[in-house]
Order: structure tokens, then sequence, then C-alpha cells
């Protein structure tokens, strides 16, 4: 299990808090041992906060680089036994530098593909 520095810190943090504030203790604290339980508590406040944690979505722009990258070296790298799909790849390359994305077109060309 990995905890977080930030969360481990966050624990350690809290059980000596509560060690100060309950009457009675005046030992000395031997080990960080006794923050276990708090550290796993700080672990699972950190753990509910993350659920719903929506990643930001990858702009539109990064997408379309890594398209016309993935194109181009298909392209650069085809071999013989898929030659006949470079032009249907070439107009798709096209199509994404000119910033045109015509989904109909897309799905004709699949279906190039698939015949």
């Amino acid at each position: 299990m990995e905890i977080p520095l930030r969360v481990v810190l966050e624990g350690v943090k809290s059980s000596f808090e509560n060690y100060r504030m309950r009457p009675g203790r005046k030992g000395k604290i031997l080990s960080l041992a006794f923050c276990n339980p708090h550290v796993f508590k700080a672990y699972d406040l950190y753990r509910e906060r993350k659920v719903g944690d929506i990643r930001k979505p990858e702009k539109m722009d990064n997408k379309k680089k890594r398209m016309e990258f993935a194109v181009k070296r298909f392209l650069e790298f085809s071999s013989d036994k898929i030659g006949y799909l470079n032009g249907i790849y070439s107009r798709v390359q096209k199509m994404a530098s000119q910033g045109i994305i015509d989904e109909e077109e897309l799905e004709h060309l699949e279906g190039e593909i698939e015949e």
C-alpha cells in the first residue's frame, strides 16, 4: 500500500495532537508505531476525498496531434501486407491536417477498409 507522504504527515500530526489533548498522558512516546491508527484514518479520509475525482479531459488539440502522429508513423512503417491502406490513411491524414473531422466520411473510409 502506497500512502502519500502528505497523508502520512497529516496522520502523524493528528496523533500527536490527540496525545497532548488526552488527560493523564504524561509518558514519553517511544516510537511512531502509535501513529499507525491515525495514519490509516487519514488515508481513509484521503481515499474518500478522491472518490468522484474527475480527470480533466484531454484538449482537442492534443488529440489531433496524437492522431496525426499515429497516422504519419503508420505510413512511414507500413509494410507490403497493408499497402492497400496507404491511400485511405493518406486521406485521413489530409483531413486531420486541415482540421476537418467529418464522421460520415470517416465511417465511409472505415467501410472501405473492411471490404
